[in-house]
């Protein structure tokens, strides 16, 4: 894959794990939940306390928004700070999909959703990574950096091959 393929690869899985938190993640009786919905329920009967998971759920509000900065990110070729964010992201959606389908929620295919985005932005945040250069976003193209050289210096860019 492309570097540039894996950035917006990384984009578009970030959107679908915002997204897939709106959809429904459990069924609680007839009810259907979304993750939003999850953890409020969870919030308002006790279950969610301490403050580890306090900041969990406070950090599951601020998908959507890292979704965007993802993207931003990628615009801007910022490709290893969106995967790094990117990761961050799904590390919050997999522990989320574990807990949803505990005692009696029945899993609904909103948490299947997540986390299969979540997996495939890990694969593409991975790859992103792995083809970094220290000090740089990713890997320079080669013909690129000469037509750089040569504008800067005043001379016309060299033929593409």
């Amino acid at each position: 894959m492309p570097v540039r393929a894996a950035a917006w690869t990384l984009v578009a899985t970030a959107a679908a794990v915002a997204g897939s938190g709106a959809l429904p993640w459990a069924r609680s009786g007839s009810a259907p939940r979304s993750a939003y919905g999850l953890l409020r329920s969870a919030d308002r009967i006790g279950v969610v306390h301490g403050p580890a998971l306090v900041a969990f759920r406070g950090a599951w509000a601020f998908v959507p928004f890292a979704s965007a900065v993802v993207a931003l990110l990628a615009l801007v070729d910022r490709r290893r700070l969106a995967a790094v964010l990117a990761v961050a992201q799904a590390a919050l959606v997999i522990p989320l999909v574990a807990v949803s389908g505990v005692g009696r929620l029945d899993r609904a295919w909103g948490a299947w959703v997540g986390l299969a985005a979540a997996v495939i932005q890990l694969g593409a945040a991975a790859l992103a990574l792995s083809r970094a250069e220290p000090g740089r976003s990713m890997p320079i193209d080669h013909a690129d950096s000469e037509a750089a050289c040569a504008l800067s210096a005043g001379q016309p860019p060299p033929r593409v091959r």
